[in-house]
């Protein structure tokens, strides 16, 4: 494959001055082959959305089109060859697990079921190991009485694997790394009629062996939702360097093992962990920083470890559901006061070029520099570490888009749009995949209401950019601006009770219970003579109530099931305006 550059050099202007990633001058090693890709040839397809990147933002958005436009020819072009083991673990929240259940109910019940109900969070001492004593305790079933959902820890493939299964067969297009977006001649973002020629996507075979010939498709989409991380290829085509996060001087390792895994190595449990000494080790979240009893945190940690369970028992496991009920201890390590030229290597960035960027390097170099850097760990805690399979580890720094950059036109360019991480990357604290998921479900209420295009992408950034500015800027130390527009998340359903019915989403009798309450709904619209599209309404709004009274007691049955015979924890007593951890 080609090294990717994209400098201001290394753009060239298309139609209406915009720009376009063209990577012919950067190939190393079929400089013919690529600048043949830059130029006009067949065709292969034609589609109504291209989505770059399958992640969770671009599954999701892909899943919201296929519900909100139905009928729409779409295509998710992922760079890599087949999905392999990624990412750590996340909390989903109560705003991504509505998102989930506005796209299918069946996507948040499995979640749930993937995921872990914590007791709460445990807080140490960095270097003393010593436990201190703002214990935060959790009241799942309170949660759930009062927001319909209870954070759950999942791993990170267990969203994506949720959202891939979702999907009809073909929708994702492996190995179809998008090396140029080429806008149409007669390109306008400011003009929202339908008549612009479609984008061309030149797209390589990444499946390819390195060094043999990749060929190169050509395909043309009518709008193009760019779902590609946050050093989007696709943001930075159209925006150069200016589309570029910041660097936030932050180094991070994320990875994950067994307790299996940790024994092999010749290593035990870390006493937070063990059962026979706190029951509920395995079902918290623990965190180590800086801070001691006389010194609580006032503001984010410069350093961290936090280890939490996460990822469904497979069959055989040899994990007793009595002592946890997860399959991985995940663990996420930061550092700050990093020097950019420092995490240059993890984050495959060569230092005379900011602008490239891969996901980050893995294996044992960057699990060796993450037990360098911290060296002030507990040995039990660096042990445990140690003990990770080199390839579940991840290093890369920490990089943000700034909130000020979050102003019209940044994420919605006509028939383009940007998400997830590609338009507003969060801080490492879940908050990224949740407010992808919304991104996804608001997107297709767009697209439902404005039909697709650039009417929908505008309308799409004036409903976001708020409610992401306010959840991502909040900086108060009790969270107090983010937390509630967090849990009192809802969304638009994007589903029928007909769609789910004919999916098998419902069992039988809901879906019945559905179509009496809708039937009887409408013809008491009918009796009031109301209108045809009065009772149409009414009976949406009727079989809505019956499935999402329904979804609130699966998931509440479910966390139920989870939570059942535990000691939850108590919090402990906390100084005034100390910081809580996001």
């Amino acid at each position: 494959m080609p090294s990717v550059n994209t400098r201001t050099s290394g753009l060239r202007r298309g139609g209406f001055g915009w720009p376009t990633l063209d990577v012919s001058r950067h190939s190393r090693s079929q400089p013919s082959r690529v600048a043949a890709a830059a130029s006009s040839g067949p065709v292969d397809d034609d589609l109504d959305v291209a989505i770059v990147g399958g992640g969770p933002a671009g599954l999701a958005a892909a899943a919201a089109l296929l519900r909100a436009a139905p009928g729409v020819k779409l295509r998710v072009f992922e760079a890599a060859p087949s999905y392999r083991e990624q990412g750590a673990g996340v909390l989903v929240q109560a705003n991504g697990g509505r998102a989930l259940e506005a796209l299918d109910p069946r996507l948040m019940h499995q979640l749930v079921s993937y995921g872990t109900i914590i007791s709460g969070m445990v807080p140490y001492n960095d270097t003393t190991g010593e436990k201190l004593p703002w214990v935060t305790g959790l009241n799942p079933m309170a949660d759930v009485d009062a927001v319909g959902f209870a954070n759950v820890l999942v791993l990170w493939n267990d969203i994506r694997r949720i959202l891939y299964d979702a999907l009809p067969p073909g929708t994702v297009q492996f190995g179809g790394r998008v090396i140029q977006v080429v806008p149409p001649e007669d390109w306008d973002e400011d003009d929202h009629s339908q008549e612009q020629d479609p984008f061309t996507l030149r797209v390589a075979d990444a499946s390819a062996p390195p060094g043999s010939p990749s060929p190169l498709a050509s395909v043309r989409a009518r709008c193009v939702v760019a779902a590609d991380g946050y050093f989007s290829r696709t943001r930075r085509a159209f925006d150069g360097e200016a589309g570029a996060p910041a660097f936030h001087r932050m180094a991070l390792w994320r990875g994950s093992l067994s307790r299996e895994e940790l024994a092999a190595a010749g290593s035990a449990l870390p006493d937070a962990f063990n059962p026979a000494v706190n029951p509920e080790g395995l079902r918290c979240n623990h965190f180590w920083s800086p801070a001691t009893p006389q010194q609580p945190p006032t503001g984010p940690p410069p350093r961290g470890i936090m280890i939490f369970p996460a990822g469904p028992l497979e069959g055989g496991s040899a994990a007793s559901l009595l002592e946890g009920d997860a399959a991985r201890l995940v663990w996420n390590v930061w550092l700050g006061g990093a020097d950019e030229a420092a995490v240059a290597e993890a984050d495959g960035k060569p230092a005379a070029d900011g602008s490239v960027h891969t996901a980050g390097t893995q294996g044992g170099a960057s699990l060796a520099r993450c037990l360098a850097a911290n060296a002030h760990l507990p040995p039990d805690l660096r042990a445990l570490l140690a003990a990770t399979p080199p390839e579940r580890v991840t290093e890369h720094g920490l990089y943000m888009h700034p909130l000020e950059g979050f102003v019209q036109g940044a994420w919605a360019r006509g028939r383009l749009v940007l998400l997830g991480d590609a338009a507003h990357t969060a801080p490492p604290d879940g908050q990224g995949a949740n407010l992808a998921l919304e991104d996804a479900v608001v997107l297709g209420e767009a697209v439902r209401a404005h039909g697709l295009g650039a009417e929908a992408f505008a309308a799409w950034e004036a409903l976001r950019q708020p409610r992401v500015t306010a959840i991502l800027g909040d900086k108060t130390p009790t969270a107090t601006v983010r937390m509630p527009l967090i849990r009192t998340a809802a969304f638009e359903p994007l589903w029928s009770a007909a769609g789910l019915e004919a999916a098998g989403s419902l069992p039988p009798g809901v879906a019945a219970e559905a179509r009496q309450a809708g039937a009887a709904a409408a013809a008491a619209a009918g009796a009031a003579a109301e209108g045809e599209a009065a009772a149409q309404a009414a009976a949406t709004a009727a079989e809505r109530k019956v499935i999402l009274d329904w979804s609130a007691g699966v998931v509440r049955s479910l966390v139920a099931a989870k939570v059942e015979g535990r000691d939850m924890l108590a919090s402990g007593p906390r100084p005034e305006g100390m910081y809580r951890i996001r």
